[in-house]
């Protein structure tokens, strides 16, 4: 396939969440890691979209209720419901918990976002020891796949029988240049979209939609608690957005952070449907990318997924 040629780094008609086309009412929304970051842009774009419930999920109860302020002064057509929840990614218990209390409300989730994720300390793999390694497979592989498997199995709401989920993954998984010190990092990051690009050659993509979408290098806070900001050439200029003190509502659409956002709301829709089990980059023009992912392309099972390039056959000989 050739090239995207057109890449964009703000919200165009396309992937508008203001727009008809996009629109969630009647969805109910989980969104991990959604107090901030990318999660709160895309739990943002789902409140312009009209979804109908939003479930944010993290692991500080303080931010989160900072996080359903925000979304309600920010947006103040959503007329819909956010709901909140700390949670343990790493904690199969704490994961329980979360389907459990949704259960009780009556819920069924109708979109899954994948997006938090455990960057550990900057080191080489072995000066971080197995178990520190270990941790970061436990959040961003186990939790992911814990909670990908509690959404399939919930039960089904008549006229709700199509769900969506939205993996935020990462460049990490095929620059392998780029990640010195965040190379544990990287290795989740491929696992779990490696393994929920399988779970979607097992899913029809009329019952479950499956997209593994990058966002872009966005300089968040959550990013620079851990990177200093020099260390890469970041997509965005500005991390204010995400900052409750110095954050300016009057600003916000200046922000490539809205990007990803309302392309996650995209993903989510019938519109999205032959990117299913594919990894793509939220810049990507959707109408390109339509044009240029052709029969053959599609065809490719290899194509736009993880895995080893460049060899067709293997034949062992004695």
């Amino acid at each position: 396939m050739e090239p995207i040629t057109t890449i964009h780094k703000t919200v165009y008609d396309g992937i508008n969440a203001a727009l008809p086309s996009q629109c969630q009412r009647g969805k109910t929304v989980l969104i991990t890691g959604g107090a901030g970051g990318i999660g709160f842009a895309i739990a943002r774009a789902f409140a312009i979209a009209n979804a109908s419930h939003l479930i944010l999920l993290g692991r500080d109860r303080l931010r989160l209720e900072r996080a359903t302020k925000r979304l309600q002064q920010e947006v103040p057509s959503f007329s819909g419901q956010v709901m909140t929840q700390v949670v343990e990614l790493a904690d199969p218990d704490s994961l329980e918990c979360v389907w459990k209390n949704v259960l009780e409300t009556s819920l069924a989730v109708d979109v899954l976002i994948l997006n938090a994720a455990y960057m550990g300390e900057s080191q080489d793999i072995l000066q971080n020891g197995w178990r520190q390694v270990w941790e970061q497979y436990e959040v961003n592989v186990r939790g992911n796949l814990t909670l990908v498997d509690k959404f399939v199995r919930q039960t089904q709401v008549e006229g709700r029988s199509k769900k969506f989920i939205v993996d935020v993954t990462s460049d990490a998984i095929n620059n392998y240049e780029a990640m010195e010190g965040q190379r544990p990092y990287a290795a989740t990051k491929a696992a779990w979209t490696c393994l929920l690009q399988h779970i979607a050659f097992e899913i029809p993509v009329s019952d479950v939609q499956i997209i593994n979408m990058h966002p872009g290098g966005i300089y968040t806070d959550t990013i620079a608690q851990m990177l200093p900001r020099d260390c890469y050439e970041w997509d965005n200029g500005a991390m204010h957005f995400f900052d409750p003190i110095h954050y300016a509502p009057a600003n916000i659409d200046t922000f490539i952070e809205t990007l990803p956002g309302n392309f996650a709301v995209w993903a989510a829709t019938n519109e999205a449907a032959f990117l299913h089990g594919r990894y793509c980059w939220a810049g990507w023009d959707i109408e390109e990318m339509r044009k240029k992912l052709g029969d053959k392309e599609l065809a490719n099972q290899q194509f736009l997924r993880v895995g080893v390039i460049g060899v067709k056959d293997a034949v062992l000989q004695e």
